[in-house]
C-alpha cells in the first residue's frame, strides 16, 4: 500500500481517504505576512480560484491544528476570483517570522483545506 498526504487530521493509516467534493477545496491560502512591526499587522489572505462564490462560515484559520484558534463568522463568503484576509486582531494570534505552519480547515476542524 502507498502512503500519501491526507486531509484527515491524523490521516487514515492503512486506509484510502475518502474524497469528499466541496466548494471549500476551492480556497487556498494565497497570502500572508507574518512577524511585523507596527504600524503594520500580520495577516493571512484567502483566495477563491473558481468563479463561483464561496461560503467560508466556520472555517477555521490557525497555526495550530490540533488548536482552533480563529472560526470565520457565519456569513463570510469570497467571490469567484476574490480574496479575504484576516488580520493579527481578528485572528488573536501571530505569525512566527522564523516559520511555522498555517492551515485553513473545514467547519469541523477535522480535515485539512489547504
Amino acid at each position: 500500500m502507498a502512503w500519501a498526504a491526507s486531509e484527515l487530521i491524523g490521516g487514515s493509516p492503512g486506509d484510502l481517504d475518502p474524497i469528499i467534493p466541496s466548494p471549500l477545496k476551492r480556497i487556498v491560502l494565497n497570502e500572508f505576512l507574518a512577524h511585523t512591526d507596527p504600524p503594520e499587522l500580520d495577516f493571512i489572505e484567502l483566495y477563491n480560484r473558481s468563479n463561483t462564490e464561496v461560503d467560508l462560515s466556520g472555517c477555521i484559520l490557525t497555526d495550530d491544528p490540533t488548536t482552533n484558534r480563529f472560526r470565520i463568522p457565519d456569513g463570510v463568503k469570497i467571490a469567484g476570483g476574490g480574496r479575504k484576509a484576516f488580520d493579527e486582531n481578528q485572528l488573536h494570534f501571530r505569525l512566527n517570522a522564523a516559520g511555522e505552519s498555517v492551515y485553513l480547515l473545514d467547519p469541523t476542524g477535522s480535515r485539512v483545506l489547504d
